[in-house]
């Protein structure tokens, strides 16, 4: 990937590269509202997000249809570096 395609956020001052998940996403809904079939799993990440796990196949289509019922919806994302989940804290594209 190229440097200026790579997605950072900062941790602590630290510059921290993120990957993305191929198969989750995290979206701001109730765990009712969430009935799509395609939801293999779903983990409250803090009091309003929602950790989704789907297959790859999946993903894109599922972003579109949660987006569609104005869920906010973004792909999880991870560091190799802390080793965690740090889904919905902000990030940018350097």
């Amino acid at each position: 990937m190229s440097e200026s395609n790579k997605t950072y956020t900062y941790r602590g001052g630290q510059k921290v590269e993120l990957e993305k998940s191929p198969d989750q996403m995290v979206v701001r809904a109730l765990p009712e509202n969430l009935d799509d079939a395609a939801i293999v799993s779903s983990t409250r990440v803090s009091s309003a997000p929602i950790r989704i796990k789907t297959s790859k196949a999946e993903l894109e289509s599922m972003m579109e249809r949660n987006r569609a019922i104005t869920f906010p919806s973004i792909v999880a994302t991870y560091s190799r570096k802390f080793g965690n989940n740090i889904a919905g804290q902000a990030s940018t594209k350097d």
